[in-house]
């Protein structure tokens, strides 16, 4: 996710990505300037990535091919081979229609027989910089199920309201600040006294943490971190210290971590990785995919006990008091105060949301597969119910299609969305034709033969 991104592509693999938002004056941009901006924007990241010649992972990312995904078109960076388009000579690119079901976001997609990175279009003019991140960061997620496999990393699990909550809010501000600070420093003593203070915040966190929410955070700080990491790191010189100027102001400008995190630290635990270990460091991550624990790794006489507190082994009695007095010494007491007073404003929000998605009537949506795509700026778990995605959009090749600006719950199987029924004129049985809901919160539309019955006082909404 760029700092200016906004939605997540969820598979039914759980594999995901992210896009950015399109601001609203830009989306009436002709498409001949569409085409044209993000053909220049793909030469200079190919630039870029041609600088790298494949050191930083073994493998040479400006071959990859880009989509770039408009409003009803799409723009490939080579022949798709497909009925319908054709090369634009201006811009370079070959453009034409966008087949139905097409999800459009930021991520890694298998279209016409082939692996793209798919960008949503239109790119902004005010940070080239971030654009060719933005690029690098989606080609190199084109590339990942080849250099790291990783678990699934289930967004809606158990434990996923943490990050949401004063106490594992608390212990991510605190790693962060540690973070800032070990990026921002020379000395190398400095540094890893920088260091062991996010590990040990991280490990603070762990102990509060539900087995399934520190997988999840593991394999997000490497799926998009890494991501996130490679394209700071090749778009030009400074990605560490854009990043450190990032992590000053996110504690302020992200309403939610839950989903959010990656982001910061995984990009930070790899910049800092690669001035201890060297320019080779990703190729150890095959053997260890988990980037704290290569970094407790570097830590000497110190290894074994921050890598037994990551893995909360060990004498976790001596990690409370070690992280509180740390804690303590790094402002964490008004970070606490800070968060207990966003938790005490939050509750609110909490219960309009579960009165909305959880015991008021809702219409459960069961479709055969999710692919989804949110803005994980606006995520909120609501426990054993589910997560709240804002700005959610979910759509298949039938012809089926959801549009939740103010977002639509996921359940923790992953089996149901949930809207509010609002004032929609919901009517049972089978539809005998295609059918569309537009509501103050949600617009739906159904294919025939879809079954609609009443369960309580609300819908169950079935595929044939």
């Amino acid at each position: 996710m760029r700092r200016w991104a906004a939605t997540t592509l969820i598979a039914a693999a759980l594999t995901s990505s992210h896009a950015q938002p399109v601001p609203a004056q830009q989306s009436a941009l002709p498409a001949d300037s569409v085409a044209r901006r993000f053909g220049d924007a793909v030469r200079d990241a190919r630039a870029r990535l041609a600088l790298d010649d494949g050191r930083l992972w073994g493998v040479r990312l400006d071959t990859l091919q880009w989509i770039g995904a408009g409003d009803s078109e799409l723009y490939f960076t080579r022949d798709p081979e497909h009925a319908g388009f054709g090369r634009d000579s201006a811009s370079g690119v070959w453009r034409g229609p966008m087949p139905a079901g097409t999800l459009v976001a930021n991520t890694a997609s298998d279209l016409f027989g082939r692996r793209w990175a798919m960008v949503r279009l239109p790119l902004p003019n005010d940070d080239p910089r971030g654009v060719t991140e933005l690029l690098i960061h989606e080609a190199w997620h084109v590339v990942q199920p080849s250099l790291l496999t990783l678990p699934a990393a289930n967004e809606t699990g158990a434990g996923a309201a943490l990050l949401d909550e004063p106490e594992g809010r608390t212990w991510l501000r605190l790693e962060w600040s540690a973070l800032t600070t070990a990026l921002g420093v020379t000395s190398p003593a400095t540094r890893r006294r920088a260091c062991r203070a996010a590990l040990l915040f991280r490990a603070r966190r762990y102990l509060v943490a539900s087995p399934d929410e520190r997988q999840r955070e593991r394999v997000l700080d490497l799926s998009e971190g890494m991501a996130e990491y490679t394209g700071m790191r090749l778009a030009g010189a400074g990605g560490d210290r854009r990043l450190a100027a990032r992590l000053r102001t996110v504690a302020g400008t992200l309403d939610s971590y839950v989903r959010a995190f990656p982001y910061q630290t995984g990009p930070a635990y790899g910049f800092l990785l690669e001035r201890v270990l060297g320019p080779r460091w990703t190729r150890r991550l095959a053997r260890t995919p988990d980037l704290q624990q290569l970094l407790a790794g570097t830590l000497g006489a110190e290894r074994q006990r921050y890598l037994d507190w990551l893995k909360v082994d060990g004498d976790t009695a001596a990690l409370r008091a070690t992280a509180d007095r740390e804690a303590k010494a790094s402002g964490g007491d008004s970070v606490r105060a800070a968060e207990e007073a966003r938790w005490q404003g939050r509750q609110a929000r909490l219960a309009e949301l579960r009165a909305r998605f959880v015991t008021g009537p809702t219409l459960r949506l069961r479709p055969h597969a999710l692919q989804l795509s949110f803005d994980p700026r606006g995520q909120v778990s609501l426990g054993d119910a589910g997560t709240v995605m804002a700005n959610l959009v979910w759509k298949n090749e039938q012809g089926a299609s959801l549009t939740a600006p103010d977002g639509a719950l996921v359940t923790p199987d992953w089996r149901e969305l949930r809207l509010d029924v609002a004032d929609a004129a919901i009517t049972e049985g089978t539809l005998r034709a295609p059918a569309t809901w537009r509501t103050t919160n949600w617009t739906l539309t159904l294919p025939a033969g879809w079954l609609l019955r009443r369960e309580g006082a609300g819908w169950i909404a079935s595929p044939p």
